[in-house]
């Protein structure tokens, strides 16, 4: 039986579909990091419910992020990435591919620890 926040992330899967892929980047991004589907803060202030749809109020992730609430500096970290992502915030939709590859490339070399 599926655990509730596996039931979650069907939900907002389900949600990005037929969006950019910006926000289905973000949405996977925090399925993938699984902290913020498990944080009943987290859930109760950013996720909501319009019939059969469940999505992400972004506005109130960034509430939420700024009230400073109890998790380790790298899970703040990937909440305010996705944050990013579903906001476009870096316009990463007005690249061109070879761009876009700067930046993946620039996003990779700040990564690099063993530099």
């Amino acid at each position: 039986m599926p655990d509730e926040a596996e039931i979650l992330a069907a939900g907002l899967r389900s949600w990005t579909v037929n969006h950019d892929a910006y926000l289905r980047a973000a949405v996977d991004l925090l399925i993938d990091q699984g902290h913020w589907l498990w944080d009943k803060g987290f859930t109760d202030a950013c996720v909501r419910t319009s019939g059969d749809t469940t999505y992400i109020s972004w506005c109130d992730a960034d509430a939420y992020l700024q009230s400073c609430p109890p998790c380790s500096g790298g899970e703040a970290a990937i909440l305010r990435i996705a944050i990013d992502l579903a906001s476009d915030r870096w316009e990463i939709t007005r690249l061109d591919g070879r761009n876009r590859g700067r930046v993946i490339e620039a996003v990779r070399r700040a990564t690099d620890m063993d530099r």
